[in-house]
């Protein structure tokens, strides 16, 4: 488990390496990973991108069930004339489906980490991922209203970072968020995700990065200050 983040900015890294960003939808995550994966390709290096975020495997028959008791349902927001449909979960209703689903979540994550992150790595590729496992701490989190920081759970989902990662919370407010997604439902909605993900990286001392800024000035915030020396050289 990881008690506090080191930054890997002094120390000439070994590759194969994890560079993860997170935070809130509409932070600008994906356009920073975008850009980043073309100047490490550009210098020759195996990239591969993960998005490891609500998977399912143990817990697809756990869905399907929370689907008929009326712990998931599927809404529909219109947002400038266009449809998209996203699900809520109220795992907070019950502390018994909550742990369960924690619990089951994190096996899966397990499973997936393995396959999408911890092979590769092994296999020369560098990884890098904009939805990742503190991502779905923040979901369990928020979904279950569990603060999960001190628990067994979080000592499983930390333990699955690979040692030589370098991350980033990408932090905007929730306003700005909302008008760059189309389809976010409303600031609120990830107001209290971004709580969350603020106290995460305060914890575990990540980095963060201004999401506001012009995309120019948080990549090379990223480049010349969060990664190590000897990427780009």
């Amino acid at each position: 488990m990881i008690v506090k983040y080191e930054s890997r900015r002094s120390k000439t890294m070994m590759k194969p390496f994890l560079i993860y960003l997170f935070g809130i939808d509409g932070a600008g995550k994906t356009t920073q990973v975008v850009l980043i994966m073309k100047k490490l390709r550009k210098k020759g290096l195996k990239v591969r991108y993960v998005w490891l975020r609500w998977v399912a495997f143990l817990s697809v028959p756990f869905y399907l069930l929370c689907r008929l008791m009326g712990f998931t349902e599927w809404k529909t927001l219109t947002r400038n004339g266009q449809k998209f449909r996203y699900t809520v979960h109220y795992f907070h209703r019950s502390s018994a489906v909550g742990s369960l689903w924690c619990l089951l979540y994190s096996i899966d994550l397990v499973i997936f980490n393995l396959i999408k992150v911890r092979i590769p790595l092994l296999l020369g590729y560098t990884i890098i991922s904009d939805r990742y496992i503190l991502d779905a701490m923040v979901d369990m989190m928020y979904e279950t209203s569990k603060d999960l920081l001190n628990s067994p759970i979080a000592k499983i989902l930390l333990s699955q970072l690979p040692p030589n990662s370098i991350m980033a919370l990408i932090d905007v407010d929730e306003t700005t968020a909302y008008a760059r997604k189309k389809d976010i439902p409303s600031p609120d909605f990830v107001a209290k995700r971004r709580e969350i993900y603020l106290t995460i990286a305060k914890k575990y001392g990540i980095p963060t990065v201004d999401g506001t800024k012009p995309i120019r000035a948080v990549y090379d915030e990223i480049i010349n200050t969060l990664l190590p020396h000897g990427i780009f050289d």
